[in-house]
């Protein structure tokens, strides 16, 4: 790798910005990497802007294409595009791209950006993760957005009405991670932390249910570079939750597991977002 050349606007004051990837790779039997054509998973990119303002997409010298969700994201004024410079193969650009955005934009805005991924998306590539442990944070079968069929206007829309609860609901996400690498998740809880997060996502899903637009549920991982003590299949339900939502709430998880960290950082805030769609909601 020769380089990152980052736009020069800087994120704004309590803004967050994610670094996406349209790229999709599937590992051959040899070793070898297959790269599919690229297509934008609208659903996990909807959710990870739950969590976020404005969204890096990268591009690179060995790889000249615009990717789908470009055209989707530049009527919004809410795209920015790193330029990587590789000199190798075109499969080392499209694997690293991401991942070298995310390292080289953490460094000018630390804390601030976080790399966005759907589970058919481009991993970020295992030289990159360290040999310690990091844990991740999973709301699982609890987080509805818009489905892939409301278009993007009415998205952005909604988030620009609701902006001050998604705010909340990111800043008790962080909350649950920071009390977590403080006290352990033994007492989680018990906590505030957790009760306050608890109570901001029923909002979410109240205010979600009352949309007349199509929906999906969806689990979500928030990866953290920490070493953190977690004993095997921790998880937490989310009782006010699915009190408050009924049926679309009612299996509504927060789990804790270890993973590998990312080299060269330790951080509370999360490297990595990764969605999984569970079902179609009304």
């Amino acid at each position: 790798m020769t380089g990152v050349r980052l736009p020069t606007n800087l994120l704004n004051v309590g803004e967050r910005g994610i670094v996406w990837s349209d790229s999709e790779a599937s590992w051959l039997r040899d070793g070898g990497l297959s790269i599919s054509a690229p297509t934008v998973d609208e659903v996990s990119l909807r959710t990870a802007l739950l969590f976020a303002d404005r969204v890096a997409l990268p591009e690179n010298n060995c790889f000249a294409y615009d990717p789908p969700s470009a055209a989707l994201l530049k009527p919004f004024d809410i795209l920015d595009r790193p330029f990587c410079s590789y000199s190798g193969r075109i499969e080392s650009a499209l694997m690293r791209e991401a991942a070298d955005s995310f390292v080289h934009l953490d460094k000018r805005e630390p804390g601030l950006w976080t790399i966005a991924r759907s589970a058919k998306s481009m991993p970020i590539p295992s030289a990159m993760l360290s040999t310690k442990q990091g844990f991740s944070v999973t709301l699982r079968d609890a987080l509805p957005v818009f489905a892939r069929e409301v278009s993007m206007d009415d998205v952005l829309a909604h988030k620009e009405r609701r902006r001050d609860e998604l705010q909340q609901l990111r800043h008790y996400l962080d909350g649950i991670i920071a009390e977590a690498t403080k006290s352990g998740v033994n007492d989680l809880a018990s906590s505030k932390a957790f009760l306050d997060f608890d109570k901001a996502l029923a909002e979410h899903m109240a205010t979600m249910r009352e949309s007349n637009l199509s929906k999906v549920l969806t689990s979500f991982r928030a990866s953290i570079s920490w070493d953190l003590a977690i004993p095997a299949a921790t998880e937490f339900a989310l009782t006010h939750t699915a009190a408050g939502s009924g049926v679309i709430g009612a299996g509504a998880v927060l789990a804790f597991n270890t993973i590998r960290g990312l080299t060269g950082r330790k951080s509370v805030s999360p490297f990595e977002y990764l969605t999984t769609v569970s079902r179609e909601l009304y």
